[in-house]
């Protein structure tokens, strides 16, 4: 076994492929690309050296085979080899590129290419025809119900990209699109005791399980005749009853190793009403590699799904 298992930080590469398969977490996926992406286009495009547009081939190679590593990766021989995901991903890497030289080498190009063509870009995941009337309702339930109502404003700007045939933005996408709770939790004049309806605290857990990157700060108010100290009293109940229903409470930071609550109380508190506030005061802006993740691998997959079901 070697001395140095593979991890991205702290936390084996392995825990974070079982952390994306059950929890859909971000951050995992997000640590994964990080580290070894780069890595992949290089083993790639040193592969493709000679072929037109190999660098961009590479770079194209290199997102699908970290989906299909991503896929078929094992957890339980990885756990019992301690075989890493990164070797794992990069002989993906290099079986796709070099069954993409094999077809370029058996594909006639002249010498001199004429004007106005070029040899055949290697092209984004192929749309379905989400034209559907049926489709299309049952994947918004599925992308509301499991994900973001923002995910689903995302996946109809790639699907206008895709449908232009441009290339996808996703790192302004990203900024356009931060993680915003605008969710308040009323409570009762003089009283601390949650509201029956939790609607609120329902909605801000279900984002914080979906991104499990983010930090929220949860500030109480007190009206101007009560006393003050129900302000920090309402946020404290409220960060309970959230942080109770986490499926991760905690982060830790890779460099500094510092674990740090998700879900903090302000500790300045608001003044003129009788309820409690999030802000997201860490991860507004989600890794462009995430949101990429999640509608090419997630959603799109989910939009094929619902079509073959359609057409058995």
């Amino acid at each position: 076994m070697s001395a140095h298992p593979a991890t991205t930080g702290e936390v084996s590469d392995a825990e974070r492929v079982r952390r994306w398969r059950e929890q859909g977490d971000d951050s995992a996926i997000a640590a994964l690309w990080n580290a070894y992406q780069r890595t992949a286009v290089y083993v790639a495009a040193r592969i493709l050296v000679r072929l037109p547009n190999g660098d961009e081939d590479a770079r194209d190679i290199a997102d699908e085979a970290f989906l299909r590593a991503l896929d078929t990766f094992d957890l339980d021989k990885a756990g019992a080899t301690g075989k890493p995901f990164r070797a794992f991903y990069m002989l993906i890497a290099r079986r796709q590129a070099l069954d993409l030289l094999r077809k370029r080498k058996r594909e006639v190009y002249p010498v001199e290419m004429p004007e106005g063509e070029a040899p055949p870009a290697h092209e984004e995941p192929e749309l379905p025809p989400l034209e559907n009337r049926e489709v299309i309702p049952r994947l918004r339930k599925f992308v509301l119900e499991n994900y973001l109502a923002s995910d689903w404003t995302l996946f109809e700007v790639w699907m206008r990209y895709q449908r232009d045939g441009k290339r996808v933005p996703w790192k302004s996408i990203a900024a356009d699109h931060p993680v915003e709770l605008h969710d308040v939790v009323p409570f009762a004049a003089g009283s601390v005791d949650l509201p029956e309806q939790t609607d609120a605290i329902d909605a801000v857990v279900h984002t914080m399980n979906v991104c499990n990157s983010i930090h929220v700060e949860v500030a109480g108010s007190a009206a101007g005749d009560e006393d003050p100290a129900l302000a920090a009293r309402r946020a404290d109940v409220v960060r309970r009853a959230v942080e109770a229903r986490l499926k991760q409470r905690t982060t830790t930071d890779r460099k500094s190793r510092v674990t740090e609550d998700r879900v903090r109380v302000a500790e300045a508190p608001r003044t003129g009403g009788t309820h409690v506030e999030f802000d997201v005061v860490r991860g507004r802006i989600r890794s462009p590699d995430a949101l990429r993740m999640r509608i090419q691998k997630v959603i799109l997959e989910k939009a094929r799904e619902l079509l073959s079901g359609d057409r058995s």
